[in-house]
């Protein structure tokens, strides 16, 4: 697997484990209690796991893409601007548990500027043990 898979696949699986899968599919009540947003409608947060969702799509293209060896250029931007986007926001208006988001994000945005940067290294297989 390259590294650019790997970064895709663990984008993807953290985006369904803590983003889509939370938000479109837990109660109202226990969003509300995760965010400190309340609201009367779980639409809002419906709305951000399908948008979620969307995203998911991009980054499965791009690792179809990757695996038949072209550099997904649309889904590492995407990625760029989703995560350290995210970060950013975390990090001046989140809480101080959300660090550990600005963490998991932080690190993927990084991996995919270092991949845009390095497309040709982005290819190179990974030795996993």
């Amino acid at each position: 697997m390259s590294a650019i898979s790997l970064i895709l696949t663990v984008k993807m699986v953290v985006t369904v484990v803590f983003v889509a899968g939370p938000f479109l599919l837990l109660p109202r009540s226990r969003l509300a209690a995760m965010t400190a947003v309340t609201t009367t409608s779980a639409t809002l947060f419906r709305l951000y796991g399908m948008a979620a969702t969307a995203l998911l799509v991009g980054y499965g293209f791009g690792l179809w893409q990757s695996s038949n060896g072209v550099f997904p250029w649309g889904s590492v931007l995407m990625g760029i601007v989703s995560n350290i986007g995210a970060t950013g926001i975390l990090a001046f208006n989140g809480t101080a548990s959300s660090r550990a988001y600005c963490a998991v994000f932080g690190t993927i945005g990084l991996l995919l500027i270092w991949a845009a940067l390095r497309p040709t290294g982005a290819f190179q297989p990974l030795l996993l043990w």
